[in-house]
Formats: C-alpha cells, sequence, structure tokens
C-alpha cells in the first residue's frame, strides 16, 4: 500500500502502512468467535512497537458480563484466548469500558451501574404502599488488573466510588449510567445519560475532581486528547470542545440550528483523527481546531455522517450513511483514516477521510455490528447484536459493489 503525501498525521514516517485510498478496498473477516452479548468492545496497546512485550488485548461488555481476551497471532492466523470473565453482581451492570492507558493493555476501567433497593422513608403520600421499595441508583468506576491473568471480581478502587458532582464537592456519584469512557495520559473522563461529565485525575483521583453538566438530556459520545474534551450531547444535538483541565468550555456548535444539515433525532457519536503522532502532540494551550466527525440519527430514522471544522465551525460534509441508525463510528487502522461506520441495517462501511465517499461497504451476516474499535496500521474488530467478536481487515480488490451505495448518497459538500 502506498503512502499518502501530505502533513504528518497522513503520511508514513517509519515505513508502517498508509491506506491508499485511491486503491480498491474490500472488508475481509480474519477471525471470528462467539463471545456472548457484547455492547462495547475496546483494544489496546495502541502505537506499540514489536519488541515492546505488550500483551494484545480486547474487551467486551454487555450489560451483565465482561469479558477480556488476549490477542493470539501465529503466522497468518488470529485467534481470542479469554484471560477474564467478570459476571455483573445483581442489581449491577455494566455500561461502558475502556483500557485505563491506550498505550498499555494491563488495567481496564468499566462503568458499574448499580440499582439497590431500598426501603422507602418519611410519610407515604395518599395512595402509596407505606413499605414500597425504592431503587437507589448510582455509578462507580471499576478498575481491573489484568497483569495477573486471574479470573476474580476486581479491586474497586475506594476514591473511585466516592465520585463528586461539582469540584470540590465530595461524596457524590453519577446518578444515572455511564454512557461513555475517554483516557487520555493522566486524566479519565466519564459522562453519562443526564449529561452529567467527571474528569479524574489518574494519579490521585481523589483530588483534582472536575464535574459539570455538559449536555441537557445525556452525552451522546466523547473523545479526547490530551488538553482537549470533544463531547456530543444526544439530546441538545450540540457538539461540545472543554478544557480537559477544568470543563471550561472553548466552543460550543449548535447542529440542530445550523442551516441546510435538516431535522435530526439525535447526535450519537464523536471522533478525532487519531495517529501515533496526535497521541503526542505538543500542544498545550487547549483551543478549538482542527476538525471532528460526528454520527447522527435524521428525523427519517437514516444514520448520518459528518466532518466538521473548529475554530471558525463549519459542517464540511453530510453523508447518510446508513438506511437505519448508526450503531458505532472509528477512525482508522491507518494514519489518514479512513472512517468506519456501521449501522442497524447490518451494513459496515468504509469512508475516504477527507471526501467522505464511500470506497468499500459489507453486509454483516452474523446481525449488525453494535461497537467498533481499531488495532492501528493492522486491522479493526467488531461485536455482532448475535455475539460473535470478529476480526476485520481492509485487503486490495473491489468492495461489495452490490451494497457499497446502497443506503448512502452525499448530502452536503462545502470544501
Amino acid at each position: 500500500m502506498g503512502a499518502v503525501q501530505g502533513c504528518c498525521a497522513l503520511r508514513s514516517k517509519d515505513g508502517k502502512p498508509a491506506l491508499d485510498q485511491g486503491t480498491s478496498r474490500k472488508v475481509a473477516t480474519v477471525a471470528s468467535a462467539y463471545v456472548g452479548f457484547g455492547d462495547h468492545v475496546v483494544f489496546a496497546p495502541l502505537w506499540a512497537t514489536p519488541d515492546a512485550g505488550q500483551k494484545k488485548r480486547i474487551a467486551v461488555i454487555g450489560s451483565e458480563q465482561l469479558r477480556v481476551y488476549e490477542i493470539v497471532e501465529k503466522e497468518e492466523s488470529v485467534s481470542f484466548e479469554l484471560c477474564l470473565n467478570q459476571i455483573a453482581d445483581p442489581g449491577e451492570s455494566f455500561t461502558a469500558l475502556s483500557f485505563w492507558s491506550s498505550s498499555e493493555s494491563t488495567k481496564l476501567v468499566a462503568a458499574v451501574f448499580k440499582a439497590v433497593p431500598i426501603a422507602s422513608s418519611g410519610k407515604a403520600k395518599a395512595g402509596e404502599d407505606p413499605l414500597a421499595w425504592q431503587l437507589q441508583k448510582s455509578a462507580v468506576l471499576r478498575v481491573w488488573d489484568l497483569s495477573t491473568q486471574e479470573d476474580k471480581r476486581p479491586e474497586a478502587v475506594d476514591n473511585w466510588h466516592q465520585v463528586v458532582r461539582e469540584l470540590g464537592s465530595s461524596g457524590k456519584r453519577h446518578q444515572q449510567q455511564v454512557s461513555c469512557i475517554a483516557v487520555n495520559p493522566t486524566k479519565v473522563v466519564s459522562a453519562d445519560d443526564q449529561g452529567e461529565c467527571f474528569v479524574w485525575n489518574k494519579a490521585d483521583p481523589s483530588q483534582g475532581l472536575v464535574s459539570k453538566l455538559i449536555h441537557a438530556g445525556g452525552v451522546g459520545g466523547i473523545d479526547c486528547d490530551r488538553v482537549c474534551l470533544y463531547s456530543v450531547g444526544a439530546l441538545d444535538r450540540t457538539v461540545g470542545v472543554w478544557d480537559i483541565r477544568n470543563l471550561n468550555a472553548l466552543q460550543t456548535i449548535d447542529v440542530a440550528a445550523t442551516p441546510g444539515l435538516g431535522k435530526m433525532r439525535a447526535l450519537l457519536g464523536v471522533c478525532r483523527p487519531a495517529s501515533r503522532w496526535a497521541a503526542v502532540a505538543s500542544q498545550k494551550t487547549p483551543a478549538a481546531q482542527g476538525f471532528i466527525f460526528v454520527s447522527a440519527w435524521s428525523e427519517q430514522g437514516e444514520g448520518l455522517l459528518m466532518e466538521w471544522t473548529l475554530g471558525t465551525p463549519k459542517c464540511r460534509s453530510l453523508v447518510r450513511a446508513h438506511a437505519a441508525k448508526v450503531n458505532c463510528m472509528a477512525y482508522g487502522p491507518y494514519d489518514n483514516g479512513p472512517i468506519l461506520s456501521t449501522g442497524a441495517d447490518g451494513h459496515i462501511r468504509v469512508w475516504h477521510h477527507a471526501a467522505m465517499k464511500c470506497i468499500s461497504a459489507a453486509q454483516e451476516k452474523s446481525g449488525s455490528v453494535k461497537s467498533l474499535c481499531v488495532e492501528p496500521q493492522v486491522r479493526f474488530y467488531g461485536v455482532t447484536d448475535g455475539g460473535v467478536l470478529k476480526a476485520y481487515s481492509l485487503v486490495q480488490g473491489d468492495g461489495d459493489t452490490q451494497t457499497s451505495d446502497a443506503g448512502s448518497s452525499i448530502l452536503l459538500t462545502v470544501r
């Protein structure tokens, strides 16, 4: 595959492959295994060198189960070896997942939602049962140490149970399900269905905790780099850029009020272009700059993808990506993309990152892919609603011409 010339994020500096987006590609399945129902899948380590000694791991969670697999590569074959299996306790469910660090696979952090029945207190209102039970709801983050390879209940870090709502307030927690988690080298960020966001210092989670309501009606998705947090509001249909240190707003884009985009039910996800060089970027002053990709759900029930320029906000591209809701979106596996999307229509689509043109597609026969993650420079992984974990590669050859354009079309292009 030829290197693409351009800025540092788009070309190969060390002989690593870049995607020649002018060459025909097709999505090929290279490994699969039944893992049980899963809603989220994550991979680590990113950007690891072959001699680093890091084990490649992939984690999958459903509401009742968390499983971690080691990726075993022998010659041309790929397989998944189970190394941790965790069942949720009664009254608990898993809702979000991330590796503690993108550069290593030894620690995993997951959001656990608790709904514990408690006896009603105080005088009952007219018509109410004075002995009725109520559900006390909260969410915590738990950390698994995978270095021991033991199948046991993870240690819950005490300070992480004392989730605060506001800076300087202790003893409070997420009161709704945590919908997404993002990490950078020093921070862990969690956001919930109510729209609250919490930023934790990895070095000491009990100190420097920041929290803020960033989206009314819930957070659809988050991504972050060293200095900024990027978010989308599920129901307020805004894109936010925040100083990750204090959650001060750097930019807010009202997608719903932007002319020419049409009506949208919700914003579903956000991602930034990722590369080895972006991971060690020298930017020290938080600022809304560069561009991001956003997935959305139209009033007609179609899945949309958008590319937005930050700073002076502009929607550069809007495409109808799927005939149904977008399940997930990811950038990679190469430094110049492409953009990957999956939909409830059962399709996996591959998009040229600059032109936002569909360059390949495949129909997943084992159910729609609910979540995607990327192993940079190598492949990407997905878990289907049928409970199958799959590894995919982009290989030379024509894509599925019968499905590459069906249900997808360019709605807006501004360059």
